[in-house]
């Protein structure tokens, strides 16, 4: 099952692609249409998208070493 709209709309177009009633409009729905199955684009192009996010949700990287305060630059500093 798809896990966005966006994947869902994508695999409509490929399986539509691969019955011939589009020309694909994107080298890569071109190539998805030549390695992904019929029977697996039809099964996930024809989900509902009730209840489907319109994309996926980005994270946004956590903060690196050194910036959560556990070592601060004046202790590395420090002479001893």
């Amino acid at each position: 099952m798809p896990d966005t709209k966006k994947q869902r709309r994508f695999m409509g177009m490929v399986h539509a692609t691969q019955t011939g009633e589009i020309t694909a409009p994107s080298p890569a729905i071109a190539a998805a249409a030549k390695t992904i199955p019929t029977a697996v684009a039809k099964e996930i192009g024809s989900a509902k998208e009730t209840g489907l996010p319109e994309s996926a949700a980005t994270k946004k990287p956590g903060p690196k070493w050194g910036t959560t305060g556990r070592i601060s630059g004046d202790i590395v500093k420090k002479k001893f």
